[in-house]
């Protein structure tokens, strides 16, 4: 299966002066959020309704029963996660970034560019931990959808830009992620995905 996620607007460096400090949590939380507003749309599909059923299932009986380790979502901060790539599949990503005409010549070191990618990534999957999240995070939206349960789960990043015509607007970026999720054979959940997100 495959979908199309779009961004547009700063994108901090992941160094390792800013990613444990509290703005940087807030930045990465707000591009959570980004995402979760086009997968939110994703998951309140009608073709969704039997994974989605079978997810609130899951949540329902592993929390009457607090001693299993949910493996289809995470909650921190009373916030239910919930992640379209599981450990039963793997994910593989592409990003295109669409860099003004004018400014054709490398934007950012290559080295940028990695930081870069690495808070993009980061803000992709569920939270780890509290740790992660700003301290005063608002609890709302409640449920929150993540493409990733981890970044562990992703196979292959590529990365391109392309030229196209429009003003500069300083530190603002303008991204196309493709997003392609295929099946381990060694399925552990016998979750499937509509055939309306298929190749």
């Amino acid at each position: 299966m495959s979908l199309t996620l779009f961004y547009e607007g700063e994108l901090k460096s992941a160094g390792s002066r800013n990613k444990n400090k509290e703005p940087f949590k807030r930045h990465k939380h707000e591009l959570r959020k980004y995402f979760h507003n086009q997968l939110k749309v994703l998951w309140e599909d009608e073709h969704m309704k039997e994974l989605r059923e079978a997810i609130y299932n899951e949540i329902t009986r592993i929390e009457s029963n607090n001693k299993q380790e949910p493996e289809t979502y995470k909650i921190i901060k009373g916030i239910v996660f919930i992640p379209l790539v599981i450990e039963s599949f793997y994910a593989e990503i592409n990003i295109t970034m669409l860099v003004p005409g004018q400014e054709w010549m490398p934007v950012f070191s290559r080295g940028d560019i990695d930081n870069k990618v690495k808070t993009l990534l980061d803000a992709l999957r569920v939270p780890q931990n509290e740790n992660e999240l700003p301290t005063n995070i608002n609890p709302e939206p409640n449920p929150f959808y993540c493409l990733l349960m981890d970044d562990r789960l992703i196979s292959k990043v590529s990365i391109e830009k392309r030229r196209i015509w429009f003003p500069s607007r300083g530190n603002k970026v303008k991204l196309v992620i493709d997003v392609k999720i295929k099946e381990h054979t060694n399925r552990i959940y016998n979750f499937r995905y509509p055939s309306f997100l298929k190749d």
